[in-house]
Parts: structure tokens; sequence; C-alpha cells
């Protein structure tokens, strides 16, 4: 059975009807069909006679059987002229077929097999509660609820699609950090720190000060330097080639005067490109009072 659109590369049949040369009101019946009277192009390429030649089905009729060959349809535009050779009996035709890479059927049962496991297809869980009244669909609460469960339940570590929202809230969420560091995206953003006066922030104790860049730049080996507007320039160090370290003293904090002020983390390259500086994090560092009794 043809297949609806017929499908590049199988073999495909269809039926035409060829207008008589004699009265062009009608159609001829059981045409005189000779080799060469029809011949197949492919892709705008030469005609060739049709493997099979046009017969009339049933016999006697004005109906003209085409069989396509898999080779002859084995192209995105299939084209067919219909050219009475001898000239004198029927009117030249041409049918074009624009091809395509599964069939309407072909794509139901795919459609028919979500939901199943097999064909490389994963079993979908199916959603309660839904019913179809008048052709609009409702999902109940149940079937709400599953829903839920089922986005809630879906592991991160499935969420790798680049350009969607599980992708996106995820890189957001790996933004989130404790409360004496901040995570940079990109090299130039806005990060705010807040420190406590008179209060150590040393890697020994876990609660160094470190910013995660992303940079293409070379940072191994370079020297880092906090900068404080209008307080003082503390040196950091490059941990790694996405992360920068700054530890402070009990008496370094102390003497961040409280309130909101600008900084910037610059790191300033020894490999790679020799000197380059290179602004890679700035925003706002907020120093708080210690409380007393």
């Amino acid at each position: 059975m043809a297949g609806v659109p017929p499908k590049k590369g199988v073999a495909f049949t269809f039926t035409i009807a060829l207008t008589s040369q004699a009265d062009t009101k009608l159609f001829k019946t059981n045409p005189t069909i000779a080799a060469g009277d029809f011949t197949v192009s492919k892709d705008q390429g030469a005609y060739a006679n049709l493997t099979t030649l046009p017969d009339a089905e049933p016999d006697g009729s004005s109906s003209v059987r085409i069989q396509l060959s898999a080779d002859e349809m084995d192209a995105d535009e299939v084209r067919v002229l219909c050219h009475d050779a001898a000239g004198a009996e029927w009117c030249d035709q041409l049918v074009t077929i624009l091809t395509d890479t599964a069939t309407v059927g072909e794509i139901e049962a795919l459609v028919d097999d979500i939901g199943e496991a097999g064909a490389g297809l994963t079993a979908i869980p199916t959603i309660a509660n839904v019913t179809t009244v008048d052709s609009v669909t409702t999902v109940g609460a149940t079937g709400l609820a599953a829903i839920a469960a089922a986005v809630w339940d879906r592991l991160t570590s499935a969420l790798t699609t680049a350009g969607s929202v599980g992708a996106y809230v995820l890189s957001k969420l790996g933004l989130l950090t404790s409360a004496t560091s901040v995570t940079v995206a990109s090299p130039i953003s806005g990060g705010t720190v807040t420190t406590v006066q008179g209060d150590d922030y040393k890697a020994d104790d876990g609660r160094a000060i470190e910013w995660t860049v992303a940079t293409t730049a070379e940072l191994t080996g370079g020297t880092v330097a906090v900068i404080v507007e209008g307080v003082d320039t503390y040196t950091g160090s490059v941990v790694d080639e996405t992360t920068i370290r700054l530890e402070l003293t009990a008496a370094q904090t102390a003497a961040i005067p409280v309130g909101p002020h600008r900084y910037q983390v610059i790191v300033t390259q020894t490999v790679g490109n020799g000197s380059d500086v290179l602004t890679l994090v700035q925003g706002t560092w907020t120093s708080a009072r210690r409380v007393s009794a």
C-alpha cells in the first residue's frame, strides 16, 4: 500500500489518467503505452525510462498504474514525465512527487509506542485522572500531582540539554555557595562579599574567600590583587584555572570600615600572554560590625 507522503528510497505505486487527444474533455480508455512513453527524473537529473512499464489497471479502464522502484524513489523530488512517443493518442502530463523520510502511518505508530518500553524508547509514566469531553482534555488534581512529582524527582544529572529550562536552572543553582565565598559565572560580574570585623578567613578553617571564575585565560602562576576601594589591596592566590582564593587575618578584617565598598579581583599573568592584567571579578564588599553584649 502506498504511504503518505511517499517515502524516499521506498518503492511507490500511484494511479493517473491520461487525457485523450481526440477529446480533451475525456480520459483515454485503455491507452496504448510503449517503452519510452514514461520517464523519471531524480532531483532535477536527466530523464530515464521507467523500469516497469505502466499499464491500465484494471484492464480496459482509463486508470494507469505507475510503479516506481526503490531506486527510482531515492530522491527528495521525483518527476515522472508522461509523453506519447507515437504522438497521436493521449496528452502529455508531468507528475511531481516530493518524498519524506517517514510516512504518516509510521509517525502514528511511533506516537502509539510512547509510554511503552522497546525500540529505543524509555517507558513514560501514564498520567492518571485525565478526562476528555468534546475534544477538551482536563487533568485532575491526581494527574497534576503525578506531573509535579515527575518534575521534582527528575535527577539533576539528566538536566544537560543545552538551552533547556532544566539546564538553565541547574546552572543558576550552582552559583549558590556558603556565606564566606562568592561564585562568579563570568569574568566581569557582580558578586557580594560579606566579612565581619575581627574575623579570620583562612583556608585551614574552611573559611577562605573564594571566587570561581570562567575564563580561557591562563591563570596558573599569576599574581592576584584584591582591591577594596579606599581600604587596602590584599594578595590572593590562584588555586587552579577556575578558583581564586583570598585569606584574611582578624587584624585585616578589623581594619575594613563598616559598610559597603567597591572591590575588584585582578590577576596579572606570568605565563600565557606574559604580563597581561585581567580584571575577573568586581562587586560589593560589605564589612559588618562585630556586635557586643
